[in-house]
């Protein structure tokens, strides 16, 4: 509570919801959509600024009713080239995220965590289950 209450104050934007990631000291912040702008300023100023208070990396997703949306505004940074859903034989629904192939390391980050963390903060609200990040297509020239 203490770092939404803290980003919530020198953003000046409502947090929907946070996960923190103790052991890289990092934030994921879901504000809604209308409110990125505000969050982050010109240039990134302002999300500069905030990063530095807190001591913290921070990253701002920007929230959407639709999970495919918003699992895309997750991975947003990351060359992303669309999501599939696909429900499982136990009923499991799996966002496939699609990737350039040289962005796929980065976008699933160290030991798992971007998946991890994405994962987290999806469960909480839709009905995903899991979250996989897969190569997509190449396009021509690529």
């Amino acid at each position: 509570m203490r770092l939404l209450s803290t980003f919530e104050e020198l953003s000046g934007v409502d947090v929907i919801d946070l996960v923190e990631s103790e052991e890289d000291e990092r934030l994921i912040v879901l504000i809604p959509k209308d409110q990125v702008g505000k969050a982050v300023g010109k240039g990134g100023s302002r999300l500069k600024d905030i990063r530095a208070k807190m001591g913290m990396t921070i990253d701002v997703v920007a929230f959407d009713e639709d999970p495919e949306a918003l699992v895309l505004n997750y991975f947003r940074p990351h060359n992303t080239q669309g999501v599939e859903m696909q429900e499982r034989k136990d009923g499991d629904l799996v966002a496939r995220v699609k990737v350039h192939p040289k962005d796929k390391g980065r976008a699933i980050g160290k030991g798992g965590r971007n998946v991890k963390l994405c994962g987290e903060l999806v469960r909480r609200h839709t009905d995903i289950d899991q979250v996989v990040v897969d190569e997509g297509e190449l396009e021509p020239g690529s």
